[in-house]
């Protein structure tokens, strides 16, 4: 049975015990006896026309040579490439009560702008104690990593509440170093799925901290003139609501995307929307078809310098495993 992926574990697990066949969120971010594999997936592979704020015809295609057995979702562009969490094509695990191993793989794009087979990011960040979706600056110098739990091995809290956290990681010519957490950290929530603005001088990111609407709220900090970082600031009723807003990403043109089970017109699980933080009038909306369907749809990005061609995260019918990624062109 296909284990969940980050996208609910982002949620507020049970035990680790009770995670192997139970594991879907509800409305209050809790898990059920329900399975994922129950929750209905749409068809959406090939060329359809979508609802998008440029308009014209949108054709999404399933990069069947990166996506695995299982779970392959969260891509994000860097050195030439995608960089995407992934726990496909991996030995079945001994221990069960375990959950899955999700590590971050790396494809570049070839003289022809094809992706290539996948390969490990990188032994220095990669472990076993499960890297999700991450974050890089501008000079790909510092990269912000989600990792489940403490970062020594341990998933679980002693109340049996697995947690998610930031890590800050720096790169120099040996590679990538450091192990230092965000700086809003908690034992007792959830921080993940950073993603920067254009200019560096915000970060946005999910969390089930104190204080939101519901499960997971979406939040931002802004960077101070003195290098440090403000207090979290939740973006509000017209982002957040009583359910899940999860998997931020913010466009080049500060267009802030981002997937939500709770908002108007929803076609089922999480769908991907979008909305312009510097309307303060405006409201998020969903993209609609063929980027959102009756599965969970999520982990949207454009390619630098694109409003039109980018990726994003599905596990609707008829991909090669759990969650995939697609690619999608907008043809005006």
């Amino acid at each position: 049975m296909r284990f969940i992926s980050f996208l609910l574990l982002s949620l507020i697990y049970q035990s680790a015990s009770a995670q192997q066949d139970s594991m879907t969120a509800t409305d209050s971010g809790k898990t059920s006896k329900k399975s994922v594999a129950t929750v209905i997936r749409a068809k959406a592979i090939g060329t359809a026309a979508g609802v998008h704020k440029t308009g014209g015809k949108v054709e999404i295609k399933n990069q069947s040579l990166i996506n695995g057995d299982k779970d392959d979702f969260s891509p994000i562009f860097v050195d030439n490439g995608l960089m995407f969490c992934s726990d496909s094509n991996k030995k079945k695990k001994k221990d069960k009560s375990d959950v899955e191993d999700y590590n971050l793989k790396f494809s570049s794009f070839d003289s022809s702008g094809n992706l290539t087979k996948p390969t490990s990011f990188s032994s220095r960040i990669n472990s076993k104690h499960q890297e999700g979706p991450s974050c890089f600056s501008n000079d790909g110098k510092t990269m912000y990593l989600t990792r489940v739990g403490d970062g020594q091995g341990k998933h679980v809290d002693r109340n049996g509440t697995a947690t998610l956290k930031i890590y800050i990681k720096s790169k120099d010519s040996l590679g990538w170093f450091g192990n230092d957490l965000f700086p809003f950290e908690s034992n007792n929530y959830s921080y993940c799925h950073p993603t920067f603005s254009a200019d560096g001088k915000k970060i946005f990111f999910a969390s089930n901290m104190p204080g939101g609407f519901g499960g997971m709220d979406i939040y931002e900090i802004r960077k101070l003139p003195d290098g440090t970082w403000t207090q979290p600031i939740n973006l509000g009723a017209r982002v957040n609501t009583a359910k899940n807003e999860i998997f931020p990403y913010i466009s080049e043109n500060g267009i802030l995307y981002f997937s939500s089970n709770g908002l108007p017109n929803n076609k089922g699980g999480l769908d991907i929307y979008r909305i312009d933080l510097d309307e303060r009038t405006s409201r998020a909306t969903a993209l609609g078809e063929p980027y959102n369907s009756e599965a969970d749809d999520f982990g949207i990005m454009f390619m630098p310098g694109s409003d039109k061609h980018g990726f994003f995260s599905s596990n609707r019918l008829g991909g090669n495993g759990g969650d995939d990624i697609y690619s999608f062109d907008i043809n005006d």
